[in-house]
């Protein structure tokens, strides 16, 4: 199996989405070369942590994405700190997740006190309890774990919670083979 995390200090080089997701993309196809030298093609992770999340879990949905990543391979997503909510309304971050396709396994690892997902104008209950109505509402299979900590989960989280989240984190990449 092959796991892709993006380099989180790549984002902020960019200036535009596109430009970072281009990057995801770049990244996910030398994943998937990995993959098949280690004849793994079929079981690739892909983790990221913010922004990144976003961006993977758009290449699902994106009809530019069709060709050019086989979806098939990619059959687990995890998402450290998916920001929910931006700091102004506008853009509407919930839609990706609930159109992500049904034979898609994702791990929401999420801090309680992540701002992300504590906005005024939010159409949806706040904290984990807004991730919990997308997770009843999307074809994907969704797996949310919680911390104590901020937009980065482990930030601000107690050691058991940390040591919960990499049993989490562990425990469902180990599955992606079954």
């Amino acid at each position: 199996m092959t796991i892709y995390v993006p380099n989180s200090g790549k984002w902020k080089s960019y200036k535009t989405e596109g430009q970072n997701r281009e990057f995801l993309l770049e990244g996910i196809k030398e994943a998937m070369k990995i993959a098949k030298k280690e004849k793994e093609a079929h079981n690739i992770v892909i983790a990221s942590s913010s922004f990144g999340c976003r961006v993977a879990a758009s290449l699902w949905v994106a009809d530019k994405a069709e060709g050019v990543v086989p979806k098939i391979v990619m059959r687990k997503l995890i998402c450290f700190g998916y920001p929910l909510f931006r700091p102004k309304p506008g853009q509407d971050r919930i839609r990706v997740l609930k159109d992500l396709p049904e034979n898609l396994q994702v791990l929401m690892v999420s801090g309680t006190r992540d701002d992300f997902l504590h906005r005024d104008y939010q159409c949806l209950p706040r904290g984990i309890k807004a991730i919990e109505e997308i997770q009843s509402q999307s074809k994907a299979q969704i797996q949310i774990c919680s911390t104590n900590g901020k937009h980065n989960p482990l930030d601000g989280a107690k050691k058991d919670e940390k040591a919960r989240v990499r049993s989490t984190v562990l425990n469902f990449i180990r599955n992606a083979a079954s």
